[in-house]
Parts: C-alpha cells; sequence; structure tokens
C-alpha cells in the first residue's frame, strides 16, 4: 500500500513538473514518501534524482537538489562505490546548510557517518556526530535522528576500545528511544549494550537488558534478534556461573541458528557452548565442541574464499575485455596507417611510371614483395594472437584453483588440511604445466605424440562432476551424470579429452538458466564410445550452428549469468577431437536447450 501511494506521487510529480504547476510542498511530499532503504530500486535512482534536479531548477527550490545529490548517493553507496558516495552525500550537507535545515544536515550527516564507519575512517565519523551530540539545544533536534547519532558514537567508541564511553553513549540513545516509546529502536540497542556489558563483567546488568528483549520478542517474528539476545543472554549466565541455565539458553540459540540456515550464527553459539564447557572445567567437551566450532569456521572461510575468487575472476574478464579493446584501438590505427603507405606508394608509382616503363615496373615489383611480407608478418601475428588466447582461455581455472587452495593455506591449522592444500597445488600446476604442453602442440598442424593410456571413464566423470559443482550451484544447477556404457576404461589421452569435455560442460552451465539441470551422459553405440553434454538451456539458432565450431565467432545468444565467452571453446573442442580421431556434433533448438556429442573409437 506504501509503494503504491509512493507511485502515485512520483507520477504526479513527473506530470505536474511537465505542467509547469509543480509546488515546493508537493516535492516536499515526495521527498517525505522516497524509500531511501529499497536496494531494489537502485537501478531507477538516476531517473528520480534527474527530476528532482528539473524540479529544483524549475521552482528554484534548493532542497530539491539537495535530496538529488542525496539519491545519487544512495546510487552510487548501493552499487559498493563508496567513494562516489561520499562525495554526494557531502555535496548534500554543504547544500542542506545553505538553506538552514537542521534536520536535513542531520540526515546528510547520518549518511556520511554510515560510509565512514563502514570503511573504518573512525576519525572523520566521530567530529560529525559530536557536533549535535554535545550541543546545548539538543532539545530542538530531530530525537529519533540524535538517538541514533548517540548510538553509531557508542559503536565508534567501542571499537576505539573505550567501553565505558560507549556505555555512556548507548544509555543517552537508550533514554531518548524510551521517551519516544520506540520499542524496536529500544530492542536493537539493548543488544549492543549487553554484549558491551558482558564483555566488562556486569552480568547482573546484562541479564536484565536480555530479559527484557526477550519478553518484547516473544511475539515478534524476527528470529535473528532473538538468537543474538539468547547468546547475551547465555553469555551473561555463563560469567554469574549459572551453567545449568546457560547451556539450556545456548541449546535454543543453536537450534534457532540451524532453523535461520546461517552458519555463521551456528559457528559462533558452538564456540560460545565450548568456552561455557571450558569455564566448568568439563574439557573434554569443550575439546570437541572446539574442534567442531573450527570445522565450521573453516567451511565459512571456504565460502568467503569461493566468493573473492569469483570477484577476482570477474575483474580479471573485466580487465581482460579492456585489453582486448586496447588491442582493437591498435590495430585500427595500424590499418589506417596501412591505407596511408598505400596511397603513398601509389602516388610513388604514378610518378616513376611518368619516368619510365622500366622504373615503373621495378617499383610494382618491389611493392608486391612489401605486401607479401606485410601478409606473413600479419599471419604470423595472428597466429601469435590466437595462442595467447588459447592460453588465457585455459590456464584460468588452474590458476584459479591454485589461488583457492593458497587461501586455505592461510588459514588452514590442521596438519593434514596443510598436506592436502600442499597436494592439490602441486597437482593444480601439474595440470597447468601440461596444459601449456598441449596448447603448443595444438596450434600446430597435427599432433604426432598424443599420451595414449587407459583411462578410467567413472573416475574421469567423478573429476569432472567435482570440478564443476561448485560453479553449477551458484546458478542452482543440478548435475547429473548417467552412465549407459559397460565398457570402463578407454584409450585415448587423457588430458586433451578431460579439456574437450571440461570447455562442453562449462559451456553448458554458461548458457544454462538458474534452476535448470546439466546431463553428463556416456554409452556407446556403434563400436563408438559417445559423450553427451545436454543442457537444458537457451539453445543455438540454426544460422549460428554453422559458424559455432570457428574460432572468435560472434554468436547471437550470451551466458545467462553475465559470464565471459571468448569464441574460443569450441574450436578447441574440435580441434582435440579431430586429433584424437574422433567426431563432435550438435543436436540444438531455441528456447529448449542443446546436447554436444563427443564420439570416439571405442578402444580399450
Amino acid at each position: 500500500m506504501k509503494t503504491n501511494y509512493f507511485i502515485i506521487v512520483f507520477l504526479s510529480l513527473v506530470h505536474l513538473s511537465a505542467l509547469g504547476q509543480l509546488t515546493p510542498q508537493q516535492v516536499d511530499e515526495w521527498i517525505a514518501t522516497w524509500p531511501y532503504n529499497d536496494a531494489a530500486k537502485r537501478d531507477s535512482m538516476p531517473i528520480w534524482s534527474e527530476q528532482l534536479m528539473k524540479a529544483a531548477q524549475t521552482l528554484h527550490y534548493p532542497r530539491a537538489e539537495a535530496y538529488a545529490l542525496k539519491i545519487k548517493g544512495l546510487h552510487c553507496d548501493f552499487n559498493n562505490n563508496t567513494s562516489e558516495a561520499t562525495k554526494y552525500y557531502l555535496a548534500f550537507l554543504k547544500k542542506a546548510r545553505t538553506y538552514n535545515s537542521t534536520a536535513d544536515e542531520m540526515s546528510a550527516v547520518a549518511d556520511l557517518v554510515y560510509v565512514y564507519i563502514l570503511t573504518n575512517q573512525l576519525d572523520k565519523a566521530k567530529p560529525l556526530l559530536l557536533g549535535y551530540t554535545n550541543r546545548t539545544d539538543k532539545n530542538t533536534l530531530n530525537q529519533k535522528k540524535l538517538s541514533a547519532f548517540y548510538n553509531n558514537l557508542g559503536v565508534i567508541y567501542r571499537k576505539e576500545g573505550k567501553e565505558d564511553s560507549a556505555i555512556v553513549a548507548y544509555k543517552a540513545s537508550l533514554a531518548i528511544k524510551e521517551r519516544l516509546k520506540d520499542s524496536k529502536g529500544l530492542a536493537d540497542l539493548r543488544i549492543n549494550l549487553s554484549s558491551l556489558l558482558v564483555n566488562q563483567q556486569r552480568y547482573t546488568e546484562a541479564l536484565k537488558l536480555t530479559e527484557q528483549n526477550l519478553e518484547y520478542l516473544k511475539d515478534k517474528e524476527n528470529k535473528a534478534d532473538i538468537w543474538y539476545n539468547l547468546v547475551n543472554k547465555a553469555a551473561a549466565l555463563d560469567g554469574l556461573k549459572r551453567y545449568y541455565e546457560c547451556f539450556f539458553y545456548l541449546n535454543e540459540a543453536l537450534t534457532l541458528a540451524k532453523e535461520l540456515k546461517l552458519e555463521n550464527l551456528e559457528q559462533q553459539t558452538i564456540e560460545q557452548l565450548s568456552s561455557t564447557y571450558a569455564n566448568q572445567k568439563n574439557y573434554a567437551n569443550a575439546f570437541e565442541y572446539l574442534r567442531k566450532s573450527n570445522d565450521l569456521k573453516a567451511k565459512l572461510i571456504n565460502k568467503q574464499t569461493n566468493e573473492k575468487i569469483a570477484e577476482l575472476q570477474e575483474q580479471h574478464n573485466a580487465e581482460e575485455r579492456e585489453r582486448q579493446n586496447q588491442l582493437l584501438n591498435a590495430q585500427l590505427e595500424a590499418q589506417k596507417n596501412k591505407q596511408r603507405a598505400y596511397v603513398i606508394g601509389l602516388i610513388g608509382l604514378m610518378i616513376v611510371a611518368g619516368i619510365s616503363v622500366f622504373s615503373y615496373l621495378k617499383n610494382v615489383k618491389k611493392n608486391n614483395f612489401i605486401v607479401a611480407q606485410n601478409q606473413k608478418l600479419n599471419e604470423l601475428n595472428t597466429e601469435k594472437n590466437q595462442l595467447m588466447a588459447f592460453v588465457s582461455h585455459d590456464l584460468g581455472s588452474p590458476f584459479t584453483a591454485i589461488k583457492m587452495w593458497a587461501n586455505v593455506v592461510n588459514h588452514a591449522s590442521k596438519k593434514e588440511d596443510l598436506l592436502e592444500a600442499k597436494e592439490m597445488i602441486l597437482n593444480t600446476a601439474s595440470f597447468g604445466l601440461n596444459t601449456i604442453k598441449k596448447i603448443l602442440t595444438i596450434d600446430k598442424n597435427e599432433i604426432n605424440d598424443l599420451n595414449l593410456q587407459e583411462v578410467d571413464i567413472a573416475q574421469l566423470l567423478k573429476t569432472l562432476y567435482e570440478r564443476f559443482r561448485t560453479e553449477a550451484d551458484r546458478k542452482f544447477i543440478v548435475l547429473k551424470i548417467k552412465v549407459l556404457q559397460h565398457k570402463e576404461i578407454i584409450l585415448t589421452d587423457k588430458n586433451l579429452l578431460e579439456r574437450a569435455l571440461q570447455n562442453l560442460i562449462s559451456n553448458a552451465i554458461k548458457f544454462s538458466n538458474p534452476n535448470t539441470e546439466v546431463w553428463i551422459r556416456v554409452c556407446e553405440k556403434d563400436q563408438e564410445l559417445i559423450f553427451e553434454i545436454k543442457d537444458f538451456g537457451i539453445g543455438i539458432s540454426q544460422l549460428d550452428q554453422r559458424k559455432l565450431f570457428e574460432r572468435y565467432s560472434e554468436l547471437d545468444n550470451k551466458p545467462t549469468g553475465g559470464e565471459s565467452s571468448n569464441g574460443l571453446g569450441l574450436s578447441i573442442v574440435k580441434r582435440i577431437t579431430e586429433e584424437l580421431g574422433g567426431t563432435i556434433n550438435v543436436q540444438s533448438e531455441l528456447g529448449k536447450g542443446s546436447t554436444f556429442s563427443l564420439a570416439l573409437k571405442s578402444i580399450g
């Protein structure tokens, strides 16, 4: 209902602005109804900001311009561009001071303080807050914002290790919220304050605050807040040596964390259980819960590592796109220079032709030789670029894996974890080295020394499944393996076959929509072993299928998750398949998906 009202107000703003009938009161109404904390509206924020800026120019109303700047800052903030967000928030504060609105100034300060605390610039946030909390006329200020300022001041003092000052700030915020009867704000503040009181061993005061919160939350649906109060209450009871009650509330918190499916809360609860057992001198249980806590913490670290790797991969892709653009510009410039050279050469030839036929013919021959040499150089340059593209395409996965396991080494505490990480780094480095060797041979006209060996089909499928499981999970895609053949072994080059199948599976995931399936099926037919990779994605048009296996082919369809695609993968698959003496085929229909079939002679 509130959203519908906001849309009506906005449409009225646009309409009246177009008619020249807009008033400052209508702009104020729009500002009052704007959903500032709704990140879902980030994409439309530049449009709303532009409308406010137009209203400011039409009405000569500085408040409209101030909030246009605020919304631009929010757009940058929601897109994680904190430096640009800070610039707009500072401009918002400067504009608000020109029309002497303390409430709008406090709104701008609140935005700036949020960014400064988030980026750990406490020395910039604190003076802004103290400028209002130290005023003698605090009763004339917006009390809800003032309460938030005291709360943020408490957060800063706590980060600085000044716990007594933090408690004073929290209690000042608490007093204002009690006067305002802000039940939700009181509950949030009591969580921070009770945690701080436990740190200061003021357990009875902390226990009272948590009991007040739990009473308020008993008929509420905010389970995360309930968890925070349960663990704070348990910590207070632990300090009071009321261990039986402490374990009761910690187990309640653990059940709630599992119900919320929040592994970080679960890990913190288990860690607190270990600490309580240790305080009770029950070291066997303390050690067991500490082991569970460390295992879960390692899992969370791995998850964060994978997310960071994905972020780094996207950064690499952006840099690669920039490099390609620079290369294209250089090629265009070289082409222009070449055209100028042709024009100059032609003029020279015409002058020489006017002198004598003999000189003309001689220069024509010389010019043809130069053109031939340039063509040869261009061909060599193209081969070099293609080889570099192969290297970039095929080494991305090994380097990403090595980065991930290196992070595991940094955070691992167990000897077996370190040994496993060491083994995986060595194996991945060996695979990358073999990949480089294969790239150098694949870029030649043929491969004379295939490394033929008996390949265990089941083990190969297991390796492929483990390799792409995380990538599929990110798009909620289910990988299914179907084994329909009787043969367990095939004689072939394992590394080349694995590379070809990796490219096919990677493409299937890239061009599949979330919440679908990708099948990896192996069957025998007419003395051939056939590997089928089937997806239910966007499919390929008949026109694109004709150029599917060409290098750098540009297709109409693009990956569904914004992944990179340089047009090399399928050309690599075709080249490998031919070298292995096999065939590669595709069956696809737009909107229904694609099936790639890689067939090899069934030897082994």
